[in-house]
């Protein structure tokens, strides 16, 4: 009778044999096979290239998984035809034939601890696998860098079909490559197919979402079609991604201004001047926003920021001591007036809010001094 667990045993050993005749015909040749290797060795150290590639195509009809023949074949096609996307497809190869032996020893450390040592020493440590593997896989990438650089060249040189092209077949080798995304987005756009390029946008968007500019570029181009419901909640990803940009707050700002939504408009541009403290252009819409707001001390701060920012302009001086009237503060009045006075002597509108200051803060000499001013201005 025959035992049931002997045979399992023979059917598990005689797996453990196959595979390992696998990994060896991934290293070693016979026959045929063999001698085309060596004839593919020696045109290759004899420099005859369209020879040796010759022969190692040979070896891997019959071995397509030999490391050595899809090595060597990959690198002729890298230093000698240029052709990274064949050579890349070789290295590939090579690196899933060393994966596999390396898979095999990892399985049979778990059956044989004793066959997985002589293994490794006769398989992985003899070819050195681990550094070889290692080695391939920089080269896979060096095949990427060199396709990807001569898309961006093209792309440079406005030759945006072909840029189109190797960027396309560059996707093939790694679908989810961000920087492969953001060139088909950048020759669409220059293409003018605006509704790819923001489909790529919003690819590249949902797999990196630390990616601030492409944020901007999706929100900015909700902007211009006047759907700013989008634009904001883009602006608003833009400064998830970097809430260190006063940019992206700016934007956020004038996107709720077109929303007609004054409040969230001045918090945005309050938020940019957190960050970048002397931009004007921020201060003034702040003010606009607290005037339209009704909210007179927010835009006295604001519009002092814009004096002390832009001290010789006359309009920002004009304003501030009108407004300062208007909250009775004529003690700060004054300053700001004589100030617009100082730059436009001739002024009667500033040389009349002096004099109006003065007689309400009970400075007989400067109201006598500017009711004489008036006088002879008459």
């Amino acid at each position: 009778m025959i035992n049931k667990n002997k045979g399992m045993i023979i059917m598990a050993v005689s797996l453990i044999l196959l595979n390992i005749t696998l990994s060896a015909d991934s290293l070693k040749l016979s026959g045929q096979a063999k001698s085309d290797l060596r004839s593919a060795n020696m045109y290759r150290n004899q420099g005859i290239f369209d020879k040796a590639l010759h022969y190692y195509n040979a070896v891997l009809e019959t071995e397509p998984t030999h490391i050595e023949a899809l090595e060597n074949s990959a690198g002729i096609n890298f230093d000698i035809n240029n052709d990274y996307f064949k050579a890349h497809s070789l290295y590939v190869r090579a690196i899933d034939s060393v994966k596999e032996i390396l898979s095999e020893y990892n399985t049979l450390q778990q059956q044989d601890e004793r066959e997985a040592e002589k293994f490794y020493k006769k398989t992985i440590k003899k070819y050195d696998l681990e550094a070889k593997l290692e080695n391939l896989l920089k080269l896979r990438d060096s095949c990427w860098i060199k396709i990807y650089n001569s898309g961006q060249n093209l792309f440079k040189n406005e030759q945006y079909e072909q840029a189109l092209e190797t960027f396309e077949n560059l996707l093939t080798i790694g679908p989810d490559s961000v920087k492969t995304l953001k060139m088909l987005a950048y020759i669409h756009y220059n293409l003018g197919n605006l509704e790819e390029s923001s489909a790529l946008e919003m690819k590249v968007a949902a797999l990196d979402p630390t990616d601030e500019i492409v944020r901007q570029k999706i929100a900015s181009t909700f902007f211009e079609k006047q759907d700013f419901a989008s634009a904001a909640i883009w602006f608003q990803e833009a400064i998830n991604a970097n809430p260190e940009n006063p940019d992206n707050y700016f934007n956020l700002g004038l996107v709720y201004d077109n929303l007609e939504d004054t409040e969230n408009a001045l918090i945005a541009m309050e938020q940019s001047l957190e960050l970048d403290p002397e931009n004007l252009d921020a201060v003034l819409m702040a003010s606009n926003y607290a005037l339209a707001l009704k909210d007179l001390p927010k835009q006295i701060v604001f519009l002092k920021k814009a004096v002390a920012l832009s001290p010789e302009n006359i309009d920002y001086l004009s304003f501030l001591s009108y407004i300062l009237v208007q909250d009775k503060k004529y003690d700060e009045m004054l300053e700001y007036a004589m100030q617009w006075h100082e730059l436009d002597p001739n002024s009667k509108e500033a040389i009349q809010l002096i004099y109006q200051g003065a007689k309400e803060t009970g400075d007989k000499e400067l109201e006598k001094k500017f009711e004489a001013i008036l006088r002879n201005m008459k």
